[in-house]
């Protein structure tokens, strides 16, 4: 990723404070142990969507982490990064809220990708399409889509998880 800088006042050390800072933040996305089991398939989060990735049953894998990344990879994603960022570095947005509004909109992307078939998420089999009156890969209840969640390093307005 590039970006462009320009200069608006002499007070560099605080520009330089904030990169600094941003540098050292992370925003995760996806699942985590701490959010439990999934209360219909008696394992964790983390591991019911690993065994979906690899294909671990009688269905092909359908890993959502692939394509949310070549989502946020895309030139179409690139305006809310730099708005994000500006908003951060210039109009002293919080960091906090910069993270959040990263986690909010990658969170959002990934859950979009559930129930649609995709190269990454193959069609279910016509048995379970007639059982379910439709073809939406990784819903069945919406459990994991709902669970999918966020994290950032920051932990001042907002809760952990959303």
């Amino acid at each position: 990723m590039s970006g462009k800088v320009i200069r608006k006042t002499r007070n560099i050390e605080k520009f330089i404070k904030r990169i600094q800072k941003l540098a050292k933040s992370e925003v995760e996305s996806g699942y985590f142990s701490e959010q439990g089991d999934h209360p219909e398939a008696e394992m964790s989060y983390v591991d019911l969507a690993y065994m979906h990735s690899k294909g671990e049953g009688n269905f092909p894998p359908r890993d959502v982490r692939l394509p949310t990344i070549f989502a946020l990879d895309d030139s179409s994603y690139k305006p809310f990064i730099n708005k994000e960022l500006t908003s951060y570095l210039y109009k002293k947005q919080s960091l906090n809220q910069t993270l959040n509004d990263f986690g909010i909109s990658v969170t959002s992307i990934a859950k979009n990708l559930f129930g649609v078939p995709s190269v990454h998420l193959p069609s279910n089999s016509p048995d379970w399409i007639d059982l379910k009156d439709g073809d939406t890969p990784l819903v069945f209840e919406g459990h994991l889509k709902d669970a999918w969640s966020y994290n950032t390093s920051e932990e001042v307005v907002a809760p952990k998880y959303k």
